[in-house]
C-alpha cells in the first residue's frame, strides 16, 4: 500500500531519496544485444508475475538485482496491474543502490497514476518533478494535459491548455485533440465542435486522430452513415486513414448487421496494407460464428487469427503518430508460451521496437540468439519489427532471414512494409 508520508515535506519525498542513489557501472555481461534484450524480457516477465501473485520476497529480489535498469523498470511499471503495485515497485527500488530513475520511469509511474485516477499521488509526483527532484526530468504542458485527460479532469485540462496558449501562440494539434475528445466523451457536442472550429481558424492542421475522434463520436451517437461519409473523404484531404478508424467503423457496421459493408470496408483496409486490431478481430470472430464468413471470403478468412498462435500481451514502446494510431495497442498475436506461476497465467512480454534496436547491427551472435529464442513469426509481429528498424539494410537482412523461418511466409502486408522502408 502506498504511504502518503513519502511525499510530505517533513519526512522527505520518496522520489527525492531515490534521486540521491548512485548507479554503479560494470563490464557488459551480455555477449550480444539480442541476449541483453532477451534477458530484460525475462526479468520484466518475472516482475509482472510477482506483482500479480503477491510474491513480495520474489519482487524484492528481482528489483534489487544490480542488472535491473531503467528500461526494465519502465516496462514493468507500464504493465503493472494497478497503481498500488506500481508504487510498491518504486518503494522497493529505494534499497537498490545501483538504480536511479529516468524520465522513462517517472513518466511510466505518472501514466499509471493518471489511468487509476490517483490525483493526489500524481500531483505530488508533478510537484517533485517541478522541484527538480529528478535530474534531466521535465514535465511539459502536453504531459499534464494527457495525464489530466486520462483522469477525466476537464477543468484541469482546460486550465493547463490556457497556460500553454499563454506561452505559445501556436500550440500543437494534439492539444486541440485532447480537449475536443474530452468534450465529446462528456456529451458536450457544441463545445467539441467549437474546438474543431478554433483549430481551423487558428491555423492548426487537423490530423488523423482529430478525425478519429469525430468518427468515433458519430458512431457512438448512432450516426454511422455520417461517420462513413467523413471517413470516405479523408483521402481527398490527404489525411491518412488509420487502423483505428477502420476498426471503429467495422465494429459499428457489425453491430447493425451490415455485413456486406463490413466486407467492403475490410477489402479497402487490406488494399491500404493495414492489419486488423484486436477489437476488430473479435467482431470478425463473431461474424464467423454466426455463419457470415464463408470459406470463399478470402479477405475476411485471412484476417482471422491463426489457431496455432496464442494471443500474447506486450507493450509497444512507440510514440503514437498521426500515421498509425493503433500501433500502441498492448496486446497482439505473436507467438510465445504463456507463463504461469502460483496459478497466475500471464502472456509473455515482447517489445518489437526494442527487438529491432537489438538487431540493428545484424551480427552473427545476434542472429544465433534470435534463432534460439524460437519465436513463431507472424505477419503482424514481422510488420511491427520491420516498422522499428532505423536502417533499411538491417531491415532487409531481417526480411530475408525471417522468410526462411519455419511456418512463416511473406504476404502483402510484410512486403508492403519492406517496400515502404526501401523507398
Amino acid at each position: 500500500m502506498f504511504r502518503k508520508h513519502f511525499f510530505s515535506a517533513g519526512t522527505g519525498s520518496l522520489f527525492n531519496a531515490l534521486n540521491q542513489q548512485t548507479r554503479l557501472f560494470s563490464r557488459d555481461p551480455f555477449p550480444s544485444k539480442v541476449s541483453h534484450y532477451l534477458y530484460r524480457a525475462r526479468v520484466i516477465d518475472s516482475i509482472r508475475l510477482a506483482l500479480r501473485s503477491n510474491s513480495q520476497s520474489s519482487l524484492t529480489t528481482l528489483l534489487n538485482d544490480r542488472l535491473v535498469d531503467s528500461f526494465v523498470v519502465t516496462h514493468a511499471l507500464r504493465s503493472a496491474p494497478s497503481a498500488d503495485s506500481a508504487l510498491s515497485v518504486i518503494d522497493i527500488l529505494k534499497s537498490n543502490a545501483n538504480f536511479s530513475h529516468t524520465q522513462g520511469t517517472i513518466y511510466a509511474l505518472a501514466d499509471i497514476l493518471a489511468r487509476s485516477s490517483r490525483r493526489e499521488e500524481l500531483d505530488a509526483l508533478v510537484d517533485a518533478i517541478n522541484a527538480r527532484s529528478f535530474k534531466n526530468v521535465r514535465v511539459s504542458h502536453m504531459n499534464l494535459m494527457q495525464w489530466y485527460a486520462a483522469i477525466g479532469d476537464l477543468d484541469s485540462v482546460l486550465d493547463t491548455w490556457d497556460n500553454y496558449r499563454g506561452l505559445d501562440r501556436h500550440v500543437c494539434t494534439e492539444s486541440y485533440n485532447i480537449v475536443m475528445r474530452l468534450y465529446a466523451e462528456k456529451g458536450e457536442d457544441s463545445r467539441a465542435v467549437e474546438i474543431f472550429h478554433r483549430m481551423i481558424v487558428e491555423g492548426a492542421n487537423p490530423n488523423s486522430r482529430t478525425y478519429t475522434t469525430i468518427i468515433e463520436h458519430l458512431v457512438n451517437s448512432g450516426k454511422l452513415d455520417a461517420a462513413l461519409e467523413v471517413f470516405s473523404v479523408l483521402p481527398l484531404m490527404r489525411i491518412k486513414r488509420t487502423t483505428k478508424q477502420f476498426s471503429i467503423l467495422a465494429e459499428g457496421l457489425v453491430s447493425v448487421r451490415r455485413f456486406d459493408e463490413v466486407k467492403f470496408l475490410l477489402s479497402n483496409m487490406e488494399a491500404e496494407g493495414m492489419l486488423p486490431v484486436r477489437a476488430l478481430l473479435c467482431s470478425l470472430q463473431h461474424m464467423k460464428e454466426g455463419g457470415y464468413i464463408r470459406e470463399n471470403d478470402e479477405i475476411l478468412s485471412d484476417m482471422l487469427p491463426d489457431d496455432r498462435i496464442k494471443s500474447v500481451e506486450y507493450f509497444v514502446d512507440d510514440t503514437e503518430d498521426d500515421d498509425d494510431e493503433a500501433e500502441a495497442e498492448e496486446e497482439d498475436n505473436v507467438a510465445c508460451d504463456v507463463n504461469k506461476v502460483n496459478g497466475v497465467r500471464l502472456k509473455p512480454w515482447l517489445d518489437p521496437r526494442a527487438l529491432a534496436n537489438a538487431l540493428q547491427s545484424w551480427s552473427p551472435n545476434d542472429v544465433l540468439e534470435l534463432e534460439n529464442a524460437k519465436f513463431v513469426w507472424t505477419t503482424r509481429l514481422v510488420c511491427k519489427v520491420l516498422r522499428n528498424f532505423k536502417s533499411p539494410g538491417a531491415a532487409w537482412n531481417f526480411f530475408c532471414w525471417v522468410a526462411c523461418q519455419p511456418g512463416f511466409t511473406h504476404d502483402v502486408y510484410t512486403v508492403q512494409r519492406m517496400m515502404t522502408l526501401l523507398a
